[in-house]
C-alpha cells in the first residue's frame, strides 16, 4: 500500500537548478503538460537525491528496480505514477552527473570534464589519471 505525502512548498529544497529545468524540462519527449512542473519537480529532485546517494559508483539501469519501490513507498505528489515520472528521475539522474563531473573538472583546472574509460563507460574520476 503506497504511503501518500502531502508536500508542502516549505519542504521544497532549492537543490535542483529550477530555472534550467523549467525550460529543459519542455523539450524532453517525457514531459506532459497537464502534469505541470510542480509535480515533475518531485522526480527531478528524487533523481537528483539518488545519484548524489550513490556517489557515481552505479548507474541508472543497476538501481531503476530499487528507485521504483522507493517512489512507490515515498514517491513524489499524488497522482504522479512511477511510469510518469521515471523518464524524469533519469533525466535528473544523469544531470547531475554532468554537474557533478563538470565540478571535478573545475576543481583539476579542466576546461571540460574529463572521462576514463571504466566498465564500458566514460566516468570522470580523480585529477591524478591521464584522460582517456
Amino acid at each position: 500500500m503506497r504511503k501518500s505525502h502531502q508536500h508542502s512548498d516549505d519542504e521544497i529544497l532549492p537543490e535542483i537548478d529550477e530555472r534550467y529545468w523549467r525550460k529543459a524540462i519542455l523539450q524532453r519527449s517525457y514531459y506532459r503538460r497537464e502534469i505541470g512542473f510542480d509535480r515533475y519537480r518531485w522526480a527531478l529532485r528524487f533523481g537528483q537525491m539518488a545519484r548524489r546517494r550513490h556517489h557515481g559508483t552505479v548507474e541508472f539501469a543497476e538501481v531503476i528496480h530499487d528507485l521504483a519501490s522507493a517512489w512507490a513507498q515515498f514517491g513524489g505528489p499524488i497522482g504522479l505514477s512511477w511510469e510518469e515520472a521515471c523518464a524524469a528521475i533519469e533525466d535528473s539522474w544523469a544531470h547531475t552527473s554532468t554537474i557533478q563531473a563538470e565540478a571535478i573538472a573545475s576543481q583539476g583546472g579542466y576546461k571540460s570534464p574529463p572521462s576514463f574509460k571504466e566498465h564500458g563507460h566514460l566516468v570522470p574520476r580523480n585529477m591524478d589519471e591521464a584522460n582517456a
